[in-house]
């Protein structure tokens, strides 16, 4: 093994390296903002009604499992959809009706309460409460609704 030679300094593997030091081309400013907004959007915290919507949601997705696999629901489970039943009645008052509705009639809303999770189930949930509440309010829905009873 050669030891350096102490009147000569020692070159690096990097000595010489020229780097291409030209600033990168910024985005647009309108994709910044996009990537952004939905960063911040992700960030954002529930509020109570959101939170309410996602506590319904894991607990009508655990009795679901337990339905599929033939089993019948746990105590801990019943008890869970009916404090989670509650606290979205406490949120907003008529909203555990109006998403049962919604899972049970709009296919849009049975598949977001299964296939997603989060902030994306959640969305979609109350989008279709939002649609449920807009087929409600039309008088030939309801009248083939209650046709249907």
């Amino acid at each position: 093994m050669e030891t350096p030679q102490v009147g000569k300094l020692r070159r690096s593997m990097f000595d010489g390296l020229k780097l291409n030091a030209r600033p990168h081309p910024e985005r647009p400013p309108e994709t910044q903002d996009i990537g952004q907004d939905r960063l911040a959007e992700r960030l954002r915290r529930h509020s109570p009604f959101e939170a309410a919507v996602d506590r319904y949601a894991r607990a009508f997705c655990a009795g679901q499992k337990q339905r599929e696999q033939s089993l019948p629901l746990l105590e801990s489970q019943k008890r869970e959809m009916q404090e989670a039943g509650r606290q979205l009645d406490q949120a907003w008052p008529g909203s555990l009706e109006l998403i049962k509705s919604a899972v049970q009639r709009d296919p849009q809303t049975t598949r977001a309460i299964g296939e997603r999770s989060g902030r994306g189930r959640v969305d979609h949930l109350v989008a279709g409460m939002e649609r449920e509440r807009a087929a409600v309010a039309d008088p030939a829905v309801r009248a083939d609704r209650f046709v249907e009873r």
